[in-house]
């Protein structure tokens, strides 16, 4: 399976320290897995690229990890993407990352920080990972099981049409008015 990880920019806050442990468990569990990481590390952290290269190397990960650095082209951005992670250490109101992967009919798998949980339904329109032995599990899961990772799928994108849409948007404004 393929992992991903996509940021406009890397940050601390939003945890690929944090993946890197949850993809070791994986693959210590015998998942066959690899993270593609798209995005810029942010200028203001330098430390925090040299920090997760180091990380990647200490558990072995090299042959597992691609870093592709800042996507420009929106299409492409969860390309060859089947589980997007999104790791927050850090409440964020509102991740765009979980609605928009979710509206591609991707499993995503999150850290139930922020607004995360008031946007995934866990274990029907994604999963809530608390840490790296639960990732590890639930990605084995999905893995012995195709049919739930297509079902999760199908359910994350109907549940973003339904409850992200520009139509529930206008009538929950309206409400407010």
């Amino acid at each position: 399976m393929v992992l991903g990880f996509t940021a406009g920019r890397i940050h601390p806050a939003k945890g690929l320290h944090v993946l890197l442990d949850g993809l070791a468990c994986a693959r210590d569990l015998g998942c066959d897995l690899h993270l593609i990481v798209r995005g810029a590390f942010a200028e203001e952290t330098p430390a925090y690229e040299h920090e997760i290269r180091g990380k990647i190397e200490t558990l072995g990960l090299r042959k597992f990890v691609t870093i592709e650095g800042f996507v420009t082209d929106v299409a492409s951005v969860y390309k060859d993407i089947e589980i997007v992670c999104v790791p927050s250490t850090l409440p964020d109101p509102f991740p765009r990352s979980v609605m928009e992967a979710m509206g591609h009919g991707l499993v995503v798998l999150a850290a139930p920080c922020g607004g995360i949980p008031e946007m995934i339904v866990d274990g029907k329109t994604g999963f809530l990972v608390t840490d790296p032995a639960a990732f590890g599990a639930i990605v084995a899961r999905l893995q012995r099981d195709p049919a739930l990772y297509l079902a999760i799928g199908h359910e994350a994108r109907s549940y973003c049409e339904s409850h992200f849409g520009l139509d529930r948007l206008h009538a929950e404004v309206n409400l407010v008015y």
